[in-house]
């Protein structure tokens, strides 16, 4: 009886060890992979950073995870510019004061442009701020809390954390939810990460990202063991990736060369049932597939190689999603980039749509109030002096029907704003063109303070550009107000003002001008502030 008793507890270990083999294999190979390999990319990679420039102080609402939300700061702004051309706003906090925010700026923009171009291109600005909390990535921003970076230095992976939080900023949107992403998700049964199984939806993607990029294109400097790997717990999601043609310049020597689609602009609506499609010319042969599930064929499906446009009919115009997946025939294989619309004629039922200023009207000032329909989804508003910019006005305004967008620049160029709406698990937008007159070049501009900046103590003197014309000055404690100064100003180039607010509300101030036998004027504003 002993002996038999013997064997079935040797039977039960014998089990219960397989079972933790069993298990242990199935365990995340990595803990979060941005600490796997510090020398995936390095201080001494090419960066594509070219030119910083101030351009002054702006209210800026900017994440902070000092406070775990959202802050308020009239933050030093400057244009970065990369060798390709692109460019991209550093919000630098006040705290640093000027000439240290521009080292910062200076700093971390070397690490921005070290960003394959497929997680750059879409990056509007990154936010420094001080504190010692980790750096993060969202809706195409990068956050920096520069008490972190001593500790990211230490561990050799300053580079690898950006590129984390960049594909949270600028590719997560197109691929966490993608169907075919989840399909490899699944077909690989385990995550590269705890971190990734932990948050499979938030996290996996951009751990899995950094993997990729070092199993393809950085091969040389990862071990044999990491290579093997990555290579064996994530291929299908490996495969994803592949097939997705990411731009990995600068990182690759190599542009990859897919068609990108022109117009119209992607996550845009379709309002007619006919829609001509625009890419890029590309020596390459192109497949044209166009559905209503992602990667479907069921409205369109050709060979479309030599063409840079194509018109599809029989779209559907019941509020239902188009998917659009471009393939390209390159290295050797097909591979693509998938785009989706909303369809629908009308006013969307799910969108919001700007009722004011009316679409393609004229714009006079350089303060102007945008309105738009009620909607009980998240809402965000851009307005900038290109398609798709933001350089104006960029925020969440979730919960309002209407925001005012103040030094707009009125030169006879048009003004573009996209407003954007949460919409069936993904943000969708609607574009708005407007002109503007082309007579400023006549009235009076501010010089000095800047706009946005704070006045101190209660009283400043505002000076302008000299001019010919008549000049009148208003300052008030609302928009268009003069309850604090109203008075004719003509023939002088300053004002001293006092009695200025000194608590924090708000100063606006409306500088008018008689040109062309009429009043015409320009705002600004500023924040108050004790000595």
């Amino acid at each position: 009886m002993h002996l038999i008793k013997s064997f079935f507890r040797l039977i039960l270990l014998m089990i219960a060890s397989n079972l933790a083999i069993i298990q242990l294999a199935q365990a995340a190979p990595y803990s979060g992979t941005i600490f796997f390999d510090p020398d995936i990319v390095t201080e001494d990679d090419v960066s594509l950073f070219s030119n910083i420039v101030y351009t002054g102080r702006g209210q800026r609402t900017v994440y902070d995870r000092r406070s775990s939300g959202n802050v308020t700061i009239n933050a030093y702004l400057f244009q970065i510019t990369f060798s390709n051309g692109q460019t991209c706003e550093a919000q630098v906090n006040p705290e640093f004061g000027r000439e240290s925010a521009r080292v910062e700026a200076e700093k971390y923009a070397r690490y921005i442009g070290q960003l394959p171009l497929s997680v750059r291109n879409d990056l509007t600005h990154f936010i420094i701020h001080k504190g010692n909390n980790p750096w993060s990535g969202w809706d195409n921003w990068i956050l920096i809390h520069t008490g972190k970076t001593p500790e990211y230095l230490r561990l050799g992976i300053v580079e690898e954390t950006i590129i984390h939080e960049g594909v949270h900023a600028t590719l997560d949107r197109y691929h966490q939810n993608n169907a075919n992403w989840q399909n490899s998700q699944s077909r690989d049964g385990r995550f590269i990460s705890d971190y990734g199984e932990e948050y499979p939806v938030r996290e996996d993607f951009a751990e899995t990202y950094l993997t990729w990029l070092a199993v393809r294109v950085k091969r040389d400097r990862i071990s044999s063991s990491d290579f093997n790997t990555i290579t064996s717990t994530v291929p299908n999601r490996l495969s994803y990736l592949d097939n997705q043609g990411f731009d990995l310049y600068p990182l690759s020597s190599q542009s990859q060369s897919l068609a990108e689609l022109q117009s119209p602009s992607p996550g845009s609506r379709l309002t007619n049932s006919s829609e001509t499609f625009r890419w890029s010319s590309i020596d390459s042969d192109i497949w044209l597939s166009v559905g209503t599930e992602q990667g479907g064929n069921s409205i369109y499906d050709r060979n479309v190689s030599g063409l840079t446009q194509q018109r599809v009919d029989n779209l559907p115009t019941n509020g239902s999603s188009v998917y659009v997946r471009l393939w390209t025939y390159v290295d050797n294989s097909w591979k693509y980039k998938d785009y989706d619309f909303s369809t629908g004629g009308g006013t969307h039922s799910g969108l919001a749509q700007i009722t004011a200023p009316r679409p393609n009207s004229t714009i006079e000032n350089t303060s102007v109030v945008f309105e738009w329909s009620s909607t009980n989804n998240d809402v965000w508003l851009s307005v900038g002096d290109a398609s798709g910019g933001n350089n104006f006005f960029n925020r969440n305004v979730s919960g309002q029907n209407s925001q005012r967008v103040n030094n707009l620049i009125i030169n006879g160029d048009n003004i573009y704003v996209r407003l954007w709406t949460w919409y069936q698990n993904r943000w969708q937008y609607e574009d708005y063109t407007y002109q503007t007159v082309s007579n400023q070049d006549g009235l009076a501009r501010l010089t000095s303070p800047d706009p946005n900046s704070v006045i101190r103590g209660g009283a400043t003197t505002f000076r302008w550009t000299p001019i010919d014309n008549d000049v009148w000055l208003s300052v008030g404690s609302s928009q268009g107000g003069k309850d604090l100064f109203d008075k004719k100003v003509a023939g002088q180039q300053g004002q001293y003002v006092d009695n200025l607010p000194t608590n924090g509300r708000t100063i606006y101030l409306r500088l008018w001008t008689w040109y062309q036998s009429r009043w015409q004027y320009i705002d600004y504003q500023f924040s108050s502030a004790s000595r």
